[in-house]
This record gives C-alpha cells, sequence and structure tokens, in this order.
C-alpha cells in the first residue's frame, strides 16, 4: 500500500507543477483593470461571454471546426515525436485537428498525416489512424470506431480553448499523463450540416491589443498599443467625444502597425475616448481597453 502512495504523491507533485508551468502562462488573461479605465459594453460582454463558455455544457458540435494543438507529457511513450525538455516535461510537435459533422448524426476527428494527437494515435498505437470517431458528453470526450472504446477528460476554457487531460495505468503504479492544449484556427461556416473543405473560415483575429498608451501634444493625440494578434489585416481606430456615446470609426491601419496619430479640431475644451479593435476578413477581433485624453483649447 504504501508504494502506491508515493507513487500518487509522486503524479500530484508532476500534476500541479504542470498546471502552474503551462496552463497558467499559456491562459490569455484578457483585461487587467488600472485606476481611471473606462471598460466598453464590448468588452465587458466579451469577458462575460468567456465566463460563460468555460461554464456551459459543450457538445459535439462546439468542436466543429479547425483547432491548433500541442501535446505535454511525464512519457516520451504515449504519442510519437514527443521531444525535447519542457520545464521537464515532454512536448509533441504540433498537431491541427480537424472536428467534423458527419451529417449522419455523428462527429469525427483527424490529425492529418502526422497523427499526433492524443484522440487519433491512442485509438490503435501500433497502427494510428487520420480519423475516429468521437462524442461529447459533459465533461469527457469518448472517442474510438463506436465512439467509446477509449476516453479522455474535456476541459473547455473559453468558446476558442479547451484542454483534453488523460491519464494511463499500464497495470502499474506509475501514472503516466498527458495534456493536449488546442486553440481554435477556423470556424465551419454552417456546422449543423456535413462538414466539407469549402465550409472552413478563419476565425476573428485572435488577439486583442494591449498597453494602449495616450499622448496629446497641441492638436495631435499620438496611440501607441502592442501589437499581439497574427492573423489581422489591420486596427480599427474609434473615437467618441461623450462618455455616454457611441465610438465611431475614424481609421483602419494595415497589419502589424502599433500606433496611429489623430488630429483635434475642437476649438474648445473638451474630452475624447479612444479604443483599437483588430480586424480581418472574418470579422473585428476583442477590443482594447479605452483610455481618454482631455484637451483645452489654447
Amino acid at each position: 500500500m504504501m508504494p502506491y502512495l508515493i507513487n500518487m504523491r509522486i503524479v500530484l507533485i508532476f500534476f500541479v507543477t504542470f498546471s502552474t508551468t503551462i496552463i497558467v502562462e499559456d491562459f490569455d488573461n484578457s483585461y487587467l483593470a488600472e485606476p481611471g479605465d473606462v471598460f466598453s459594453a464590448d468588452m465587458f460582454n466579451e469577458q462575460h461571454s468567456n465566463i460563460k463558455n468555460t461554464l456551459k455544457t459543450w457538445s459535439s458540435l462546439d468542436l466543429v471546426g479547425k483547432w491548433s494543438c500541442n501535446t505535454y507529457s511525464n512519457s516520451n511513450s504515449n504519442i510519437p515525436n514527443m521531444t525535447g525538455n519542457y520545464e521537464g516535461l515532454y512536448k509533441s510537435a504540433g498537431h491541427v485537428y480537424v472536428f467534423k459533422n458527419d451529417g449522419d448524426g455523428t462527429f469525427s476527428v483527424s490529425s492529418g498525416d502526422n497523427k499526433n494527437g492524443l484522440l487519433t494515435w491512442t485509438v490503435n498505437q501500433s497502427d494510428p489512424r487520420d480519423s475516429t470517431h468521437f462524442v461529447l458528453v459533459g465533461d469527457m470526450i469518448l472517442f474510438g470506431e463506436l465512439s467509446r472504446d477509449l476516453m479522455a477528460s474535456f476541459k473547455p476554457k473559453s468558446k476558442t480553448r479547451f484542454f483534453i487531460v488523460s491519464f494511463n495505468n499500464p497495470n502499474s503504479f506509475i501514472y503516466n499523463f498527458a495534456l493536449e492544449i488546442c486553440d481554435k484556427t477556423h470556424q465551419s461556416s454552417d456546422p449543423n450540416n456535413n462538414s466539407d473543405s469549402e465550409t472552413w473560415q478563419s476565425l476573428a483575429p485572435n488577439k486583442h491589443p494591449t498597453g494602449l498608451s495616450i499622448n496629446l501634444i497641441g492638436t495631435t493625440v499620438s496611440l501607441n498599443w502592442t501589437d499581439n494578434a497574427s492573423n489581422e489585416t489591420g486596427y480599427k481606430i474609434y473615437r467618441k467625444s461623450t462618455r455616454k456615446g457611441s465610438f465611431s470609426l475614424i481609421h483602419t491601419t494595415a497589419a502589424n502597425i502599433s500606433s496611429y496619430q489623430d488630429s483635434i479640431s475642437s476649438s474648445s475644451t473638451a474630452t475624447y475616448w479612444y479604443k483599437i479593435v483588430p480586424v480581418n476578413a472574418t470579422g473585428d477581433g476583442k477590443p482594447s481597453k479605452a483610455l481618454k485624453v482631455r484637451y483645452t483649447a489654447q
């Protein structure tokens, strides 16, 4: 009995360390409020939506799309191509899951030619396949030819991120575990029907601008921010002149831009609010925090 308890402690230490070094640092802690910050309604709604998506019960339909994933494990024998030393753990070569609606009441997932995904590799390690069926029930994902051969723990973190946790006990006191972290890259234009290559479309920009700063010299307002998105085609610059008023679009930059200068034409003292929103062909991403500047007429 004692060896079992000792090994379970080792597992717990591994798991706690794993959680704090990978999960926490990779999680997008969206917005950190500071004194004087102004939060727009869309920013508040985005945070509320993130909470709802974390707490809600997902269905197989919610997974339809393309997801970019990495797998971490305490063993390099769980799936192929586990290399390196990621803070004491093994890390897999990246892979892409494609979750599809088969159109006949079932769902399937594929991970491409490298077959590095937990859901496809562990179905049959001697003959890993390109795809397999799956079903999502509560906080468990069941997968295999009959969608019930194997199962793992499913943990949604936001509408575009989930974790899959798998434990394996091969008749020993040592537990192997693997954690898969997946971020959504493409959505289906019609997830309720059979998925095919023509239904996939890129997501809106995946990261919001941070570190927005504002500086007023004369009548020139200089805005600077950190360009965090990797799939934007530009940034929309919004401005409003009353606290309860609506923001108006005043300019759209090109991609990979992190600054903009606005000119104030008011002849009297006025206050302006600004926010920055990344955009691409699919739509708008998350906005930055809104900042205000007070102009005093000379």
